[in-house]
């Protein structure tokens, strides 16, 4: 006669504890980790003015993720009719918005500068970003599962030499959102561009910042071929400076220009003037309205686009409502190449 085995039933019921406490926790990962950020139909858009007290903001849901070494990201999203829209915000102690500020030194013009969080000495002044990637038509193998991590190709040494983004075959594209706290922010805009495969070496590329940049591209600027531009004579002196008493003295509106005699014009230490002339693309490159505010040490971001786009090729067309769609997001804190913050997993868009 065979006896009975008193330790089955304690080892069963052992291993069905284990397999549920499993799949709670990999449910509770999953809600934390960026798989559910939902974006609700809305009858009205929101104002985007990057202060994210629109009304039509007090009842959806607030996701939240974290940034490896970096800050939370607070998000919401609504969509209407015809349109998608996001609120981000996050923490950041400095607003950072004087890229490539010029500065006169009392003898010649100089690049202001900064002091950064990582830097032991002041660089060039330069500006806070937000990055969003999305996959186009998902054409990018790995992106659901690893978001940006896929188009990340390090060199090993932090921020330096040949560390790049691209995606893996001509095939693969991405959407890139790219705001930019001085050259787009001032006027309304994110940047719209996107990626590819395409890598240049020393040989044919002896540019660092080139070769780092070979897979961006810029959608269609579109009639006038209106975009941010350096405000930087051929003999390396500031080209244009503002009107009297027109907009800030931190951003230079193509519209509010006058072109600096320098043999004419007297400057006293200490003046400055933009880095940048800024003009908003009439293309794809400028379809993507977005607003940010720099407030007690917190970015408040509202970003809003057309639900499907004309330019197929290039943006990512949220057309099937049905679907959920991958993204990515990098912070940079003053910094123009490549440092920045991510959350490690993609965050995953649903519309309902």
């Amino acid at each position: 006669m065979k006896k009975k085995n008193r330790y089955a039933l304690p080892v069963i019921t052992i291993s069905l504890i284990a397999i549920v406490s499993m799949m709670i926790s990999g449910f509770l990962k999953a809600a934390t980790r960026g798989d559910n950020l939902v974006s609700l139909k809305v009858t009205s858009a929101p104002r985007l003015d990057g202060s994210g007290s629109d009304a039509v903001w007090k009842n959806v849901p607030e996701f939240k993720v974290q940034a490896k070494d970096g800050p939370e990201l607070s998000l919401r999203s609504v969509y209407t009719s015809d349109s998608v829209y996001m609120l981000i915000s996050w923490r950041d102690e400095t607003e950072s918005v004087k890229k490539k500020m010029w500065r006169y030194d009392g003898e010649k013009w100089i690049t202001l500068k900064e002091q950064r969080v990582y830097e032991p000495k002041p660089t060039n002044s330069d500006e806070d970003r937000l990055s969003i990637h999305w996959s186009i038509k998902g054409s990018i193998k790995g992106f659901a599962e690893k978001g940006c991590l896929v188009l990340c190709h390090d060199s090993g040494s932090f921020s330096k030499r040949e560390s790049r983004m691209s995606t893996d075959s001509p095939t693969e594209l991405a959407d890139q959102w790219h705001w930019k706290a001085a050259r787009t922010n001032p006027i309304g805009y994110l940047d719209d561009k996107w990626m590819d495969n395409k890598i240049l070496t020393v040989a044919n590329e002896p540019d660092l910042h080139e070769r780092r940049e070979a897979a961006h591209h810029g959608d269609a600027k579109g009639e006038g071929d209106l975009n941010y531009a350096d405000n930087k004579t051929a003999d390396g002196k500031p080209k244009f400076m503002q009107k009297e008493s027109t907009g800030s003295s931190y951003f230079l509106k193509k519209e509010d220009v006058i072109l600096i005699d320098h043999l004419k014009a007297t400057f006293k230490k200490g003046d400055t003037t933009p880095g940048y002339v800024l003009a908003r693309p009439r293309g794809s490159r400028g379809d993507v309205d977005a607003l940010g505010v720099w407030k007690d040490g917190r970015w408040t971001l509202e970003i809003g686009r057309r639900l499907v786009t004309t330019d197929k090729g290039h943006d990512v067309q949220f057309d099937d409502l049905i679907k959920t769609y991958y993204f990515g997001l990098a912070v940079f804190d003053n910094d123009g190449s490549n440092v920045h913050t991510r959350p490690l997993d993609p965050v995953a868009l649903t519309f309902k």
